[in-house]
């Protein structure tokens, strides 16, 4: 099973008062091309999705966009919450998300719960996560 970690990224972040959406839109581009390039079964994104906790719309709608494109591949994603991220709102929707292959951790009961994940090259395979 091929697991691509990856953390704080930091969606709305502006940078000397500037938008930095163009640059955020390439790097989830490329992110997109390793997850189809080396076959990532699962993307892990351990907190600080978002920079703040009420982020911009059109920064929300960046990453439901990439998030739709990179399920698209059949990966799956776990992603938790940080400290710059309100739980409350990454966790919108978690529940039916997970049927989609999307599994958001954003309260501390979940933390022990495991996450089943399944292999593309072996989907009868489960591993807990």
């Amino acid at each position: 099973m091929k697991i691509l970690h990856t953390s704080d990224w930091h969606v709305g972040r502006a940078f000397h008062s500037h938008s930095t959406i163009e640059n955020l839109q390439i790097v989830f581009d490329e992110l997109l091309a390793i997850v189809e390039r080396e076959n990532v079964d699962v993307l892990l994104v351990s907190g600080d999705v978002f920079d703040s906790s009420t982020p911009a719309g059109e920064f929300v709608q960046v990453l439901d966009d990439t998030i739709v494109r990179l399920l698209s591949t059949g990966v799956q994603i776990v992603m938790t919450s940080g400290n710059h991220d309100s739980a409350k709102r990454l966790g919108f929707q978690s529940g039916p998300a997970a049927l989609g292959g999307i599994h958001v951790i954003t309260r501390t009961d979940q933390a022990w719960q495991p996450v089943l994940l399944r292999s593309k090259a072996n989907p009868d395979d489960e591993v807990a996560f």
